[in-house]
């Protein structure tokens, strides 16, 4: 890979500091202990290398003109996702497209502009609001828009905005793109952008919670495409692998018979991707997302609301086991695990949370950037 040029004026505010791990963090220490250095003590801006930490300033990025790229257009779906499922990686840094799955205005961004500031090669943006709406000029997600339908809740609408995101990103001309979150409105960050990169980055698998449901969800026949066993659950908000992306957006099979079957307590959304992967590769799966969500009762349908307060971001960070999620709720058994990463557990579980209304903005802004991690 090419490195970056920097000026004598840049070079100004560069320092380079190579650290011995001994006496700071053993090679046998865990990746959340390892983490928690990070993004605690030595700051965000880490890379692990043939046991030193160095610290290297890397000049801020500026995004190619959005005028120069605009998305195809297509006639149908159906035609979106087949380019997209052959659609080869791209060269250079590897991304995470930031998947928004929104109505509109997001009241969380001056928290995302925060969270992506000086990171602009690692990721990319994508947002699918509702039709015909423009995010106004300055707004960090100006120009980021793909072509979007109608897409109510519990409709089969919102996997197919899922899945037209998806395909968006992989057929992007401009990026690497080799992981894929999916947010809403009411996403937060709880980590700084190098946690979460390096989190995602070193995982061997993806971040799909995937549950046995409780017998409620048996309703229908699921046969003989698949046995009523291997059915699965969980939350919509994950983080995919490039592979697991292709094969969302690859399928027909199991989209069909989600399609002819999917009605009485069956919902799209948080049962056809999971159930897809797990039949595709149970074993390259987390069962678990990133995303924390309450559900503990009573909830009326939807999760709880969060506070924006340095007491909840930090007791939701220093989570390692997932105790009032989806599989909490709704699955045939709630058991709790702790959160696994690359075989080391217990391990943080989460980098974004949700539901955090929008007047929690300003709370979660006064917070000390350490507090919240950016």
């Amino acid at each position: 890979m090419a490195k970056s040029k920097i000026s004598v004026s840049q070079w100004l505010g560069v320092f380079v500091v190579a650290v011995s791990l001994a006496g700071i963090i053993s090679t046998s220490s865990s990746f959340a202990d390892f983490l928690d250095i990070r993004n605690k003590s030595l700051g965000s801006s880490l890379t692990l290398i043939n046991s030193s930490v160095i610290v290297i300033y890397e000049p801020q990025a500026r995004e190619k003109n959005l005028s120069e790229y605009k998305p195809k257009r297509y006639l149908t779906d159906a035609q979106l996702l087949r380019d997209a499922a052959i659609a080869r990686p791209r060269a250079g840094i590897p991304r995470i497209a930031f998947l928004f799955l929104v109505r509109g205005d997001i009241p969380h961004e001056p928290l995302w502009r925060r969270f992506f500031q000086t990171h602009e090669e690692k990721y990319s943006l994508y947002m699918h609001a509702t039709p015909g709406y423009v995010y106004p000029k300055g707004s960090l997600f100006e120009g980021r828009e793909i072509p979007s339908k109608l897409c109510p809740r519990f409709s089969r609408g919102i996997v197919d905005a899922l899945r037209r995101l998806l395909a968006h990103a992989l057929l992007d001309p401009r990026y690497n793109n080799a992981w894929f979150v999916n947010a809403c409105e009411s996403t937060v960050p709880i980590r700084g952008f190098p946690f979460a990169y390096q989190y995602l980055m070193r995982s061997k698998v993806s971040f799909v919670e995937s549950f046995y449901p409780n017998s409620r969800y048996h309703s229908w026949q699921t046969s003989p495409e698949f046995n009523a066993s291997d059915l699965r659950k969980g939350e919509l908000w994950m983080a995919l692998r490039r592979d697991h992306a292709r094969v969302v957006v690859n399928d027909t099979e199991i989209y069909f018979k989600f399609q002819a079957g999917c009605t009485w307590w069956c919902t799209w959304d948080e049962q056809y991707v999971q159930t897809l992967l797990h039949l595709a590769d149970a074993g390259g799966i987390a069962e678990r997302t990133t995303m924390y969500v309450n559900w503990t009762e009573p909830h009326g349908g939807s999760p709880n609301g969060l506070s924006g307060t340095a007491g909840v971001i930090k007791e939701l960070q220093s989570r390692v086991r997932d105790t009032d999620g989806e599989r909490h709720d709704t699955a045939f058994d709630n058991t709790t695990y702790a959160c696994v990463h690359n075989d080391v557990s217990p391990s943080p579980c989460f980098l974004f949370a949700r539901k955090f209304a929008s007047s929690q903005t300003k709370s979660l802004l006064s917070l000390n950037p350490q507090e919240l991690g950016y």
